[in-house]
């Protein structure tokens, strides 16, 4: 056996390449999180190091040699793989994490389908997230991930780059947030009413007003309040959310990722508006952030 105080002494110089001392870097911080040693056997694949450092968590603790089966020992091994790769490529400085944080963190992880592509990107962008950041909800975070489906990683991202700008920062969507969630409405409504010829070109023109980032509308309806004859009603105004996946927004709801606005009857000139829309929440935006989804950059 060999100590972590064993590898920071193990010759290499300030010449070796970036990539092997990233390496060093991070199986050393992650093996001080954890306080346990590493196996110095390994094998010619490139991810043994991390292996060894998942070894011991289950000798210690026995939840991953006794009460999860080889297939989630699997899945951890890969979202390891792809933290290492992540953080070789990365200049930010690893941290140690604490034992109440990561050994929850790890044991999610685990619990993951390992063809869940998307959502094991996600739990290793998570780790090294919170490995070289400081992330004030990481416990929060890692329960969301352990209730998230597939589906719903997909449409939440698909509401992220719903306008075709993918990335901006979390502030950016903060504002967003605030902006239309202060009366259900965007501030320049009254403008676009007053430069609207009829109730057809008003409707195009709110319609574009929500076409921001981190907006998805379930329904718009728009009534003549002179002519309550003459009205617009459409829905999934631009086609992500439908009623086949209403439990999965309501899920994504439920997690604090996304929040759902009604606004009913809204006197906007002689129009009457009724709009249901979803907008990501600033917990939304920062827990995408950490997890690599749609290029969204901390603050």
């Amino acid at each position: 056996m060999r100590s972590s105080s064993d590898k920071n002494h193990s010759g290499t110089s300030e010449d070796d390449n970036r990539s092997s001392s990233k390496s060093i870097d991070f199986e050393t911080k992650l093996s001080a999180s954890i306080s346990t040693e590493i196996n110095s056997e390994s094998s010619s694949r490139a991810v043994d190091a991390l292996t060894d450092l998942i070894r011991p968590i289950s000798e210690s603790f026995g939840w991953l040699g006794d009460k999860i089966q080889l297939s989630r020992q699997k899945t951890l091994t890969e979202i390891m793989r792809r933290t290492k790769e992540r953080l070789d490529n990365s200049d930010k400085h690893i941290e140690a994490v604490s034992h109440k944080f990561l050994l929850p963190l790890l044991e999610k992880a685990s619990l993951e389908d390992i063809d869940e592509d998307k959502l094991i990107d996600m739990w290793s962008n998570l780790i090294a997230t919170t490995l070289t950041d400081k992330v004030e909800l990481i416990g929060q975070y890692a329960q969301i991930m352990s209730h998230i489906t597939s589906n719903q990683a997909k449409i939440i991202e698909e509401i992220v780059n719903l306008n075709g700008l993918e990335g901006g920062t979390v502030d950016h969507y903060i504002d967003n947030y605030f902006y239309y969630n202060i009366n259900g409405m965007p501030g320049s409504v009254e403008r676009v009413e007053e430069h609207s010829a009829n109730i057809d070109d008003f409707a195009a023109k709110l319609a574009e007003e929500f076409n921001k980032t981190g907006i998805c509308i379930d329904t718009l309806e728009i009534f003549d309040a002179e002519n309550p004859d003459i009205a617009i009603s459409t829905g999934a105004v631009f086609g992500i959310y439908s009623d086949d996946l209403y439990l999965d927004f309501e899920n994504l709801c439920r997690l604090g990722l996304i929040q759902k606005v009604e606004c009913f009857s809204r006197l906007v000139g002689r129009f009457s508006v009724d709009v249901h829309y979803y907008i990501i929440t600033p917990i939304g935006a920062d827990f995408l952030s950490c997890c690599g989804v749609g290029g969204i950059q901390r603050r």
